[in-house]
């Protein structure tokens, strides 16, 4: 759907981000912040690789979406409620185990 939607432009743009070393940093920073969030019982169980390539194309997505009718308070809500979103996911309940 991504390549059906953007074509080969967002292609293009997702394989170039894939070898920009900003990117690789921030990926690894955020595989370990959840990595280490697992280990504290913070956050939930899940594939800290899959959960950053669930974020960063979430964000990827919305930041494609809101280029061409960008309006700020709509942008800053949105990217508010995705937050909350992965929060909610990532978060375990106050004192659950997730076994």
């Amino acid at each position: 759907m991504y390549v059906a939607e953007l074509g080969t432009r967002g292609a293009k743009i997702s394989k170039n981000r894939d070898m920009d070393d900003f990117h690789i940093l921030l990926d690894t920073a955020l595989q370990q912040l959840i990595t280490n969030g697992i280990r504290k019982g913070v956050f939930r169980k899940v594939d800290p690789k899959i959960a950053t390539l669930a974020i960063n194309s979430t964000i990827e997505t919305l930041a494609f979406e809101s280029v061409e009718y960008f309006n700020k308070t709509a942008v800053t809500e949105m990217f508010d409620k995705v937050e909350q979103f992965f929060i909610d996911v990532l978060l375990l309940p106050e004192g659950k185990d997730d076994n």
